[in-house]
């Protein structure tokens, strides 16, 4: 994977890389998507997607696997991760859909500028095997990353009042 993200497609772009890498071994990885609700569209076809059920602020990766907790009970519904990078910031729709999936029992990050950030969270999440992932994503993780289940509801109000950027 490559250490610098110049935009959040690039950075997602390499992700699924390392994803689709790793789904050759590892089954349960074929299930992580992204799902396509962003993007500028023509007019008609922006309604339609709404009436089929595209929502704003989804995040950009989407695990639809439990996280389990060691006693074998499920921690997590799953897991979901929003990309961004350099200074940008969730938008609000972002921010009241990652606080509906904390309150629906999901674990939610949020990652800034390197993608291998996020495979180490993954890793973690699911107890996989980090040989893979670059030092300085397993030696300072949370440098890059901000864990939304732990924000309070002030700091989802902050957004919704304009936001303040999380990292």
């Amino acid at each position: 994977m490559a250490k610098v993200m110049w935009n959040e497609s690039a950075m997602q772009q390499n992700l699924f890389a390392w994803i689709d890498r790793r789904a050759h071994k590892t089954e349960w990885m074929k299930t992580i998507y992204h799902p396509a609700n962003g993007g500028h569209r023509h007019i008609a076809t922006a309604e339609r997607l709404k009436r089929e059920g595209v929502r704003a602020g989804v995040p950009d990766v989407i695990i639809p696997r439990p996280i389990m907790a060691p006693d074998g009970s499920i921690a997590y519904t799953g897991m979901a991760i929003e990309l961004k990078v350099g200074s940008n910031k969730l938008s609000q729709a972002q921010a009241a859909f990652c606080y509906a999936l904390v309150q629906q029992k999901w674990f939610v990050m949020l990652v800034h500028d390197f993608s291998e950030v996020a495979a180490y969270h993954i890793c973690k999440a699911y107890d996989e095997p980090m040989d893979d992932i670059p030092d300085y994503a397993v030696r300072y993780p949370d440098k890059w990353a901000s864990c939304v289940n732990r924000w309070s509801k002030y700091d989802f109000d902050e957004f919704t009042k304009g936001g303040f950027n999380a990292r």
